[in-house]
């Protein structure tokens, strides 16, 4: 059998499977709001409001969330998770010289999808479950730019520009911020990849890069103001630079984070990276590192921009786009030096720190799951036990104690959403909510 021949294909089915029936997601922040408005028949009502903002975000959030409302949380892994280490697997095709020999040559090749699809720094897009319908765009995204590629026909070439500009629109209206993920990964196909640009002169290569990306950015944008004009969504928002955004966001790029940083994991990453940075610097010349790697980080930078020069609050998946594409490029980095050089050392520095981080979010996640169902199934004995005539009171602690993740049930929707995905329909009209 092909698949048994396949060390690579082995190792990834193996773990793929384990981390979805293993690896707990549950409801947090939002999410209760969403279920409240679910289970109050007012979802549409509810979302409907984000039609003009994002039309993705909205379809896949009105149809798909609800699959975790009805506990199909293993499914929805499979399908959303799957999503994202798929397109991680696209990426690396694309990305990586030999791809397919490696993978079916080495098992560890296997594992390299899933850390890109989970990176240390990026949790709203894996662990919240009503961002990560989102990621079904990514296969999209992603399989366009695959195609664009690999199509060595030039006779497909207009059908492939008109899908891509299609499929771009659409992930931008799911995640703005993959607007940015595409320009990124384009600028680094031309300046280590594309074999007819990759060594041409810095101003060929932007040309290039301008012909690639306008459209789908000139098409978006257009769009964007369109929609907004037709109803007009308040941003949360305040013009101006706000260092207290942008260290945050330096912070998250180059730090382990999960709502807190982590400063032992993260100060090891910050050793391999610098370490990283030392091995590259001998193995290419200044002017090549000034002329790509230097420039996709200040392009990196630059496309995050409305997160602290516009937004007025933290919201990640602002720069999901971004955080992605350095994970991805950070790993990728690693891999290829060590090819070079064969530096255990590097391995070393960049595997403990992830594995531990790893570790810490999956207690979190699991001690949260864990103590919501606990609280819900208290406070439902709560109720049962209470005189039938009596209105029980339920308070934020009732809902989260015991939670671990800092941003949770802070309105009285979220509290809402808490008691009703937990009661049954004849013990809800019992509880009074205390705020």
């Amino acid at each position: 059998m092909k698949f048994l021949q396949s060390k690579g294909t082995i190792t990834f089915t193996l773990f793929f499977i384990l981390l979805c029936l293993v690896y707990p997601i549950y409801f947090m922040a939002d999410d209760w709001e969403h279920i409240y408005h679910y289970l109050t028949n007012h979802h549409w009502e509810y979302v409907k409001h984000w039609v003009f903002r994002n039309p993705t975000s909205v379809f896949l959030i009105y149809f798909i969330f609800p699959l975790y409302i009805k506990k199909y949380f293993i499914f929805s892994k499979f399908l959303l998770w799957g999503s994202l280490i798929f397109s991680s697997f696209l990426i690396l095709k694309i990305f990586v010289v030999n791809f397919k020999e490696k993978f079916n040559k080495n098992y560890l090749w296997g594992l390299v999808p899933i850390v890109l699809a989970f990176p240390p720094n990026n949790y709203e897009w894996n662990f919240w479950p009503v961002v990560s319908v989102l990621l079904l765009v990514f296969p999209f995204m992603v399989g366009i730019f695959y195609l664009q590629h690999i199509n060595k026909n030039k006779k497909y070439n207009l059908v492939i520009a008109v899908f891509k500009i299609i499929f771009y629109t659409i992930a931008f209206f799911g995640f703005e911020s993959l607007l940015s993920l595409f320009v990124l990964m384009e600028l680094s196909y031309i300046f280590y990849v594309d074999s007819n640009y990759k060594d041409k002169n810095l101003f060929i290569q932007l040309l290039e890069i301008t012909k690639r990306v306008l459209p789908s950015v000139v098409i978006c944008f257009a769009l964007k103001i369109f929609l907004q004009n037709i109803y007009s969504y308040p941003y949360v928002s305040k013009i101006g630079f706000k260092w207290h955004l942008f260290s945050q966001f330096l912070n998250i790029s180059f730090n382990h984070d999960y709502y807190k940083t982590r400063w032992l994991t993260g100060s090891i990453q910050m050793v391999s990276l610098i370490y990283l940075l030392v091995l590259r610097l001998k193995s290419t010349s200044i002017k090549n590192f000034l002329k790509k790697d230097l420039i996709i980080l200040i392009v990196y930078v630059v496309s995050a921009t409305y997160y602290f020069y516009v937004m007025d609050y933290s919201s990640r998946r602002a720069v999901g786009g971004q955080l992605y594409f350095l994970w991805a490029f950070f790993t990728l980095a690693v891999l290829n030096i060590f090819y070079q050089s064969r530096k255990k050392t590097l391995l070393i520095l960049f595997f403990v720190p992830y594995l531990f981080h790893q570790s810490y979010i999956f207690q979190i996640k699991y001690n949260d799951r864990e103590n919501y169902l606990k609280n819900g199934l208290s406070f439902q004995k709560k109720v049962e036990e209470s005189p039938k005539v009596d209105k029980v009171k339920i308070t934020r602690i009732d809902a989260i104690s015991n939670i671990k993740t800092g941003w949770n049930v802070v309105i009285p929707d979220h509290l809402h959403g808490f008691y009703l995905y937990f009661l049954p329909i004849e013990l809800q009209q019992r509880v009074e909510i205390d705020w």
